[in-house]
């Protein structure tokens, strides 16, 4: 009984870490993805002080920004 116990705990300690890892790597794709909107946006007025609001550029800066919130799982409103 004693080794089947060993092996539940190796096994979920296995998991526990991996879950663990899991969740690092989520974080750290949530900050890139910060990161991206952040970037997006300061393109974004970079676009609107260089050509002005009427620019053919700022319509793709918007079609990825609504992309990145899908992705972010955020409603646009």
């Amino acid at each position: 009984m004693s080794d089947h116990k060993d092996m539940t705990h190796r096994h979920l300690r296995h998991k526990l870490q991996s879950l663990g890892r899991r969740l690092d790597e989520l974080e750290e794709a949530t900050n890139k993805l910060q990161k991206s909107e952040d970037e997006l946006l300061d393109l974004q007025d970079k676009i609107i002080q260089a050509e002005g609001s009427n620019s053919s550029l700022l319509g793709d800066v918007e079609t990825l920004r609504k992309h990145l919130l899908k992705i972010q799982g955020k409603d646009e409103e």
